[in-house]
């Protein structure tokens, strides 16, 4: 099956707070490269799964900071296909960044009203950034 290309791209970030927060696990910013003509609406996010609850507790402990970027497709029905790690700073957390990022579910991005599949990355940081 071909993939058809997204007509804009999407870069959201994904900041994550500490497990032992009671404060929601990351905050999402969307922002917009060049916009085509038409009507562009971002995919808005409806449920994400927080990386750090997948990691196992002995990993958390011992590591002091990481850093993943992983770039993925959402598709038109608002599913995430074919995530991939662009860059990571420690390779033990990849596989539960991407098994965590497979579960994300959006509303899908639409051009003109109709549902596009759209390009996004997202960088997953632990423990995160203070702004």
């Amino acid at each position: 099956m071909k993939i058809i290309r997204p007509l804009f791209v999407l870069a959201l970030t994904a900041l994550f707070v500490n497990a032992c927060t009671s404060q929601p696990a990351a905050t999402m910013n969307p922002s917009f490269g060049e916009r085509p003509g038409g009507k562009v609406v971002a995919p808005k996010v409806l449920h994400k799964v927080d990386p750090i609850h997948l990691l196992p507790a002995d990993l958390v402990r011992r590591t002091a900071r990481w850093e993943v970027v992983v770039e993925a497709e959402i598709d038109a029905a608002g599913s995430i296909s074919d995530p991939r790690i662009v860059t990571s700073s420690d390779p033990r957390v990849n596989e539960y960044v991407l098994k965590a990022v497979r579960q994300w579910r959006f509303r899908p991005g639409t051009l003109d009203g109709e549902p596009v599949p759209v390009l996004f990355s997202v960088t997953v940081t632990f423990p995160p950034r203070q702004r």
